[in-house]
């Protein structure tokens, strides 16, 4: 495993974040502060490139289609657009919210509580 990670190499399997220094977004904090910056104001528009596993998957501001390996079965398609990700992830949360509908918020909380170890003479009602 040390041959594809590890280090930023020819040949080796990497994920990569550019982000744009003189983005609007971050530009100011960037000068005094760039971890700040980074973690507290980035994002998804200030990446330039992105790589995943050595592949570009962001470039311009457009994410590229990600190509289909031959042998996943039940895929027709070569190439996948982010169009069509974008669409079943919308299918995709509109499941997850009926299901949320239906949880009773009662019960999640006491399991919250349970769960986390909550003393319930420390929870609120309002603030």
């Amino acid at each position: 495993m040390d041959k594809q990670i590890g280090s930023l190499a020819e040949g080796k399997l990497a994920d990569i974040v550019i982000l744009d220094a003189e983005s609007p977004g971050i530009i100011s904090a960037a000068e005094q502060d760039p971890v700040s910056a980074i973690v507290m104001q980035a994002s998804i528009r200030d990446t330039v490139p992105v790589i995943i596993n050595g592949k570009v998957r962001k470039a311009d501001g457009e994410f590229l289609p990600a190509r289909i390996e031959k042998g996943i079965s039940g895929l027709q398609k070569v190439a996948v657009e982010w169009k069509d990700r974008s669409h079943e992830l919308l299918k995709n949360r509109k499941e997850l919210q009926t299901k949320i509908e239906k949880l009773d918020c009662g019960k999640v909380g006491k399991a919250m509580i349970r769960i986390f170890h909550i003393d319930e003479k420390d929870l609120v009602d309002e603030i």
